[in-house]
């Protein structure tokens, strides 16, 4: 299952964001890129040991957050990015820091 989850965003980030890096932070950006894959291959698998939606969910939207982060910083500048990062990026705080009492 996490190659199904983390397959198709790190397809995004190697064929939209890398073009627009070179030199040392494309090499910064590959690593965080399979940090952040690890991740959600961790949280995928988490789900499917304990099946906590929750979970997988406040995982999907910390990595799409940072999708909006890298597009900010290398594709486009523009309020949306900051607007749905941040939006994402707090809900999905949100989720991690209360998963422990939601048991779904």
């Amino acid at each position: 299952m996490s190659i199904v989850v983390v397959g198709p965003a790190a397809i995004i980030v190697y064929k939209y964001v890398l073009p627009y890096t070179t030199g040392l932070m494309r090499k910064l950006v590959i690593t965080y890129s399979i940090a952040i894959s690890w991740m959600m291959a961790f949280a995928s698998g988490s789900y499917g040991y304990s099946g906590k939606t929750w979970l997988l969910a406040a995982a999907f939207l910390f990595y799409v957050s940072d999708l909006f982060v890298a597009r900010q910083r290398f594709i486009k500048r523009c309020f949306l990015n900051s607007l749905c990062g941040l939006t994402l990026y707090y809900a999905a705080q949100l989720m991690f820091a209360i998963s422990p009492a939601i048991d779904f």
